[in-house]
This record gives C-alpha cells, structure tokens and sequence, in this order.
C-alpha cells in the first residue's frame, strides 16, 4: 500500500502544482497588456514612417498580392458580391465626352466594356453600377442638353456579359437640369431604387427643390414613384436588416420606405452640413448621420438617441460593425494635424484613437471584423481594440477600397510616375494556427490543465484499484 500512497502523494501534488500555476497565469494571459498600471502604451503608428511601422507591428507580412491590373484613368471601383470590380472612367479626356464602365473578372482579366456618349453641348452624371441578385448590372446615367435646356435620366440594364437587356428613362425635366444622382441600391428581389433632384433655371438658391424616388423592377418596369421636398441637393440612403430604404434627403429630412413604397416614418432632423454627409446601418437597426462636425443616432423608428461634436473634422464615410462605430478625424492640435482612425461606441463615447495618416477613403469592416484603413499609400487591419495587425504598402495614393463576399480587398492605386490606376486584390491573411494559439494561450493553458487533472485523477482511480487487487491476491 506504501507503493500507491506514494503515487498518489506524487499525482496530488502535481495536479495542485499545475493548476496553481494556472490560476497565477490565467489572469495575465487574459488581459490587455496595454492597460496594465505602467505598461507601455499602445504605439501609435505613423501611415508616411515606415520604420515605426514595420517596428510597431505584431504582423508585418500583411495580405499578399493575388493580381493587378492597369486600368488607366479610372474614377470609381465597385466591387461585386463575386469579386468582380467595375471601373468607371472617361471616354475621352474629360467626363463630359461620356463614361465607360468596365467590368474586371476575379482574374483581373477585363470581362467587357461599355460606353455610354454623351449629349454635346451637355453635361452627364452617374450613379452605380450595382449588381443584381442574378448577377447583371444596373447603371443610372442622366444628361443635360444644352441646346434645348432639358434633362434625362437613363436605367440601364446590362446582363452579366456586359449586353443590354433594357434601358428606361426613368425622369425627364424641361427647363433646367437633373442633380447628379448619389445612389442606386438593388435589393435581392432585383429591384433597383434611385434618387434625382431637379434644379430650376430660374432657382436662386437650391432650397426648396423636387426630388423624385424610384423603385424599377427587373424587367424596366416603375413600381413606384415619390416626391420630397428637400433644402439642397445631395441624398444617400442604405438597406436595413428587414430590407426597408433608410434615406437622408437633402440636409434634413430622414426617411424609411418599404420595399412597396410605404413611407413608414419620416423626420425633419437638425440640418447637417453641407459636405461629407454620410448614413450608416448599425445593429437592430440604429442609423448613423454625420457631416463634417457632428455624428447622431437614431432609433429604428427614426428618434433621436444622440448625437455628439467631433474633436475635429471628418473626412470620408464611416463604418459600422457591431457596437462599434469607426471613422477618420483629424484635428489641429499643438500647431500641428494629427489624423487619427477613432472607434466610438454605440452610445457615443470615444474607445480609442490611432495615429495612421490622413484618409479620405472610408473605413471597411470584413466578416472577421478586422478594420481595414487607407492612409495614402498603405493599406492598415487593425482589430476591435484598435491594435495593428497588419500593414500593406501600395505603391501609390489609394482612392478606393471594396471587399468581395469571399473577404478579397480590392482598390485602386494611382501611381505617382504616370498617374495611371492599378486594381490590385489582396487576399486578406488567415490567422495562422501559430497565431491562434498566441491569441487563445490563456483558454489553451486552462483547458489542458483540466485536462491533465481529469486524466490524473483517473489513472489514480484505475492504479490504486490496479494495486489493492494484487494485494488482495497476494
């Protein structure tokens, strides 16, 4: 019996050991070092300084490139649910001589391009392209004559081979000219959704105007047709959870319609400014206005929760993600700009600031809720703390991002030596399992020591009843 009092003596005081250790260890692998009393700081990291860059970060290798692509002088990306990104450029040196649009492939390989002429002496604006369930194409063009001082607007309706299988003149106006068109959404049933204002000649100011919503469907035909008044051009609009348009018209007016042109709410809100505004869908919901100065928050049924004065003055969209709210500032402090990505929570308190560089491209939020952040040349994944993960360098001033459905970054680079666009895809890094396990290290440490309990305690059990009956047989 000595025999395995010893050995159980000798798996007690291990097991005790081990989960000793543990429960000294858990609690430090659990917090965030940055914010224990005298620890370092967070760096905040330069977006021009490439030493304190690759210095700063846990990850420098980054994403890779997969392709890239000339594709000239481009203005717009887009990027569908597939991969696939649309260009949108001049067909001759300026705007006014039409717009081409040109479909990239998954490859970077160019699809086909269509051109779309326009009326001379005249003006041409557009809206989109966005892509249907079915994976065509809907382009909104309006022209404005010069010689006969009127105006259209064109829904075209390209298939996936780039063909055109109907256009509609969804809005006409005689006797002054059709705002350019801010945005056109598809909602998964096809039907497309668009806003136009019409502005006078005779209009002094550009308060007091038409603006005229529209819901197509995929066959070219009006479901229906709405008129607000609004205080100045300028509209953008987004789809919630349930499918419902959520539009900002004008400076004021905030709107929800069903996808059959009910208009269930509608409020006149504090006027925003006249530049960057911009609206985001967050969780249950809850919609995001700002302009320049300012960020509010609504309910879903349009009542305001609050609204709060930046620091500074916004440049570019702002993203949503869960209960967080992402945005670029920059603020004149010291003498000096400091341009800074900040994170505030759903009830508008600030949860961190990082110094990356300037940025006029809006922030983006992939599945994994990694934030990804342009500052001129370098593409940054940050996480929800705020921390760096990785850091991309393009080459050449980025002026657009998208993301696929598959998690692929895609954007446009204009090189500094010819001034020409790259799209360039990057696959997004996977967390390697090295990287998984640094991360879980707390929850893999305690995991395994219950385990080695578990089958200690066990073989214990199975050794003593092993060894009493050799005694007993004995």
């Amino acid at each position: 019996m000595n025999h395995v009092v010893g050995n159980g003596g000798y798996v007690i005081r291990s097991t005790t050991l081990l989960v000793a250790t543990a429960l000294l260890i858990a609690p430090l692998l659990f917090t965030d070092i940055h914010s224990m009393p005298g620890a370092m700081p967070n760096l905040d990291i330069s977006g021009y300084d490439e030493n304190v860059a690759s210095n700063a970060l846990m990850n420098s290798s980054g994403p890779g490139i997969i392709w890239e692509t000339s594709v000239g002088d481009a203005y717009s990306l887009t990027v569908s649910k597939d991969g696939s990104a649309f260009i949108t450029k001049p067909t001759g040196l300026y705007l006014n001589d039409g717009v081409r649009l040109e479909k990239i492939d998954d490859s970077g390989d160019l699809d086909w391009s269509v051109d779309f002429p326009a009326i001379t002496p005249g003006f041409l604006s557009y809206a989109g392209p966005a892509t249907g369930p079915d994976g065509s194409v809907h382009f909104l063009v309006t022209q404005y004559n010069d010689s006969d001082d009127s105006s259209m607007a064109v829904h075209y309706h390209l298939g996936p081979d780039g063909n055109t299988i109907w256009e509609k003149v969804v809005h006409s106006f005689d006797g002054g000219m059709l705002s350019p068109p801010n945005w056109l959404i598809v909602d998964p049933n096809g039907t497309s959704y668009c806003c136009i204002f019409q502005i006078p000649n005779d209009s002094i100011t550009l308060n007091d105007l038409n603006c005229s919503v529209f819901a197509v469907n995929s066959t070219g035909g009006t479901v229906w047709e709405h008129q607000f008044l609004a205080s100045e051009t300028g509209s953008c609009a987004r789809t919630d959870e349930d499918g419902d348009l959520i539009m900002l018209i004008g400076r004021d007016l905030l709107l929800s319609m069903n996808p059959n042109g009910t208009v269930e709410w509608e409020r006149r809100v504090d006027p925003l400014g006249s530049t960057y505004r911009t609206l985001a869908v967050g969780a249950g919901g809850r919609i995001y206005l700002s302009d320049e100065f300012d960020l509010f928050a609504f309910d879903v049924d349009g009542d305001k929760l609050w609204n709060i004065s930046f620091p500074g003055m916004r440049h570019g969209g702002i993203a949503v993600s869960g209960d967080h709210i992402y945005l670029s500032l920059y603020v004149f402090a010291s003498e000096k700009w400091d341009y800074n990505l900040y994170s505030y929570s759903s009830v508008g308190e600030v949860q961190w600031k990082k110094q990356l560089g300037y940025s006029r491209v809006p922030p983006i939020v992939d599945d994994a809720g990694t934030i990804i952040y342009c500052s001129g040349d370098k593409l940054y994944g940050l996480d929800h703390s705020g921390n760096v993960l990785w850091s991309y360098d393009s080459g050449g001033y980025i002026t657009s991002t998208g993301l696929s459905e598959e998690g692929t970054l895609l954007f446009l680079v204009r090189e500094s030596d010819d001034d020409k666009n790259l799209v360039a895809s990057v696959g997004i890094p996977e967390v390697t399992l090295l990287e998984f396990m640094r991360r879980n290290v707390g929850w893999i440490l305690l995991i395994t020591t219950a385990t080695i309990i578990i089958v200690g305690l066990f073989w214990f059990k199975v050794k003593r009843k092993g060894d009493g009956n050799r005694d007993l047989g004995s």
